[in-house]
């Protein structure tokens, strides 16, 4: 066996061992999904247990274990309409570029409201530091939770499971019938965080009832171990 041979398999000894030893639990494969016009079995989606975990502890806000499989479906609904959401970009850069900019732009123009209204889910700016002492991948697992929100918005609209803007009128009748964290303020001083935590409840439920939709066309895998904690 020549010296080169020798190192190439040495290094994939090196890279693999690691690897395999990295396969702590938040690094598992928490669910994937299959989806019939998604690409299929070739093209399948995956829920990492370090993404899963910090999405949970955000969504606290109105979770208890009961519903943990609801908001495990929630997510994995969210996750094919941002698959949803690159393929319209896709489409529609090779069509009608002007189409695909407004897209992304509508995409980012979302990101910030998402995020504020996650940090009122998650109990306010402290809640979200403690957060990040818990989770060594916080920020990085956050933000790829904002931007997948960001993404699944523009399909779920789309698609009209949600709007995404709500006039002052239906926002002050939504908030008068109570069931959000606001419900001992006054309207007007809790407008801004009220409607940015309204839109990401909005978009939770969106992402249930589009997995309850669709759900004939996908294959949802939960591994046995992680099955047996929901």
């Amino acid at each position: 066996m020549s010296v080169s041979a020798r190192s190439g398999i040495a290094l994939c000894c090196f890279l693999l061992a690691p690897m395999a030893y990295a396969a702590a639990p938040l690094d598992r494969v928490v669910a994937s999904l299959e989806a019939v016009d998604l690409g299929g079995v070739d093209h399948p989606f995956f829920l990492l247990g370090r993404e899963w975990s910090v999405a949970l502890d955000v969504l606290r806000g109105r979770a208890n274990d009961s519903s943990t499989r609801r908001l495990l479906d929630g997510e994995l609904g969210l996750r094919l309409l941002e698959a949803r959401a690159d393929r319209m970009e896709v489409e529609a850069a090779r069509s009608d570029p002007e189409a695909a900019r407004h897209l992304r732009d509508h995409r980012r123009a979302l990101v910030d409201g998402l995020r504020a209204g996650l940090v009122v889910r998650a109990g306010g700016a402290t809640a979200i530091d403690r957060l990040r002492v818990l989770h060594s991948t916080f920020d990085r697992a956050f933000s790829s939770l904002v931007q997948r929100r960001a993404a699944a918005a523009i399909a779920a609209e789309s698609l009209g499971l949600v709007a995404l803007s709500v006039d002052e009128g239906e926002a002050r009748e939504l908030f008068r019938q109570g069931g959000h964290p606001f419900e001992a303020a006054r309207f007007d001083d809790a407008r801004e965080a009220f409607t940015q935590w309204l839109l990401v409840d909005r978009l939770e439920r969106a992402g249930q009832r589009h997995l309850d939709q669709v759900r004939r066309l996908v294959h949802v895998n939960v591994p046995t171990l992680f099955a047996e904690t929901l």
